[in-house]
């Protein structure tokens, strides 16, 4: 998810859903461009007068919708062109609840939580209020870039050896053992809090609205959707009940409504993060997850905080390019640009078989030792500086075959040890 507020604004956000820059400000506004209106074949059909009249300003690749190379698998949808800010998601109504925020004067950190808040509505399998949540902050009032790791902690009762599979040794893929306590509400709030200028109430309104008054599930939405229900993801009662009643997911058009999540939205409207923690919406988590034999406790979640953090970085190529430290994996991205800052990519063109090959190698070496050396800082064998070694990451980039897919990858051996 991307929010960008600009010019009379003092912040923006970029990035992903979890990546934001942001600062408070009143009057942003934001202007959308729509979808082209003579993309594909509708420009073909045009009649000889018409495309004549067009073509003098109208032709490929400046209208991306227009391009002709689809077997590229570039986007072919209009390019998204405002002076003053734009935002952008995985689904409309999302980008229509943030975009909603920045009109009325919100700033791009008040248009995020917004838009992410109905992404767990109208993407309930992808995110939502019991998950976690990741930023990066800009805070141009401040000149600074701010980092906050939202991703919630295991029970204090469980231990490594008690979760791990009884025959196979490996961490379970799911399951009460591969919950943690939500991070999301309290990143939102404390993003809020630093930066915002709107309460949360006023952040999760469309949210609430959506989930009592219902949506109508889109093509990819219900695609999703339906792929969570075949694999069957949703492993107890309570989740079929809600997200797959009958057996089946939401079909395309159907409208849906979350009674439940809405009241939830609601009662965290009204009473805040404490309400979630150590409230209600905390006892009726800690009654679920101990009735599917899991060891939390209330003050797992009474104590439950995310934290500010200093964001890592590399110079790639002029560029400097930010991750937010471990326990998250942004370290990997850093690794793999520092190992292609050793090769020489530029002698073939980006698209190319020979560049596409240099890039997947990097990244199979940089999550290799992801695999093997990232972790909750306090645990990690190794320190972020020496997986991003510059000595470190040549040595690595040396061990890449510029014909030839590597078979198997092996982490480095403790850097810096």
């Amino acid at each position: 998810m991307v929010a960008e507020a600009v010019d009379r604004v003092e912040g923006k956000i970029v990035g992903s859903s979890r990546r934001v820059r942001g600062r408070r400000s009143a009057g942003a506004r934001v202007g959308l461009q729509p979808a082209g209106r003579f993309g594909g074949s509708r420009w073909a059909e045009m009649q000889p007068c018409r495309r004549a009249r067009y073509s003098g300003f109208m032709q490929p690749p400046f209208f991306s919708s227009l391009r002709p190379d689809r077997a590229s698998g570039a986007s072919q949808r209009s390019m998204v062109l405002a002076r003053r800010g734009a935002i952008a998601t995985s689904q409309p109504l999302a980008s229509d609840a943030g975009l909603a925020v920045l009109r009325d004067g919100g700033n791009a950190i008040d248009a995020a939580i917004a838009a992410v808040a109905v992404l767990g509505v109208v993407e309930p399998y992808n995110t939502g209020i019991g998950g976690d949540c990741f930023a990066l902050v800009w805070s141009a009032g401040e000149q600074r870039l701010f980092g906050f790791n939202g991703s919630g902690r295991s029970p204090r009762a469980a231990s490594a050896d008690s979760v791990r599979g009884p025959t196979t040794g490996e961490m379970p893929a799911q399951g009460v053992d591969t919950v943690t306590v939500p991070g999301a509400v309290d990143a939102w709030c404390r993003l809020l809090d630093r930066f915002g200028s709107r309460s949360l109430a006023d952040v999760l309104a469309p949210a609430i609205e959506l989930a009592r008054e219902g949506f109508a599930v889109s093509e990819v939405v219900a695609h999703e959707w339906n792929l969570v229900v075949a694999f069957d993801f949703l492993r107890n009662r309570a989740a079929r009940e809600c997200f797959a009643p009958g057996g089946e997911a939401p079909r395309l058009g159907s409208v849906v409504r979350f009674p439940d999540l809405a009241r939830s939205l609601s009662l965290l409207a009204d009473g805040g993060r404490d309400v979630f923690y150590r409230g209600e919406l905390a006892e009726q988590m800690l009654d679920m997850l101990r009735a599917e034999g899991g060891v939390f406790t209330a003050e797992d979640f009474a104590t439950a905080a995310g934290q500010w953090v200093d964001p890592i970085s590399l110079d790639y190529r002029g560029y400097e390019l930010c991750e937010l430290p471990p326990n998250t994996q942004g370290i990997s991205a850093l690794i793999a640009l520092g190992i292609l800052r050793h090769l020489d990519t530029g002698i073939w063109s980006p698209g190319s078989v020979e560049t596409t090959h240099l890039l997947i190698e990097a990244v199979k070496l940089a999550l290799a030792d992801r695999d093997a050396h990232v972790a909750d800082p306090h645990t990690m064998q190794t320190t972020v500086e020496a997986l991003l070694d510059d000595a470190e990451l040549r040595r690595l980039a040396a061990r890449i075959d510029p014909r030839r897919a590597a078979s198997t990858v092996e982490a480095r051996v403790r850097p810096g040890s």
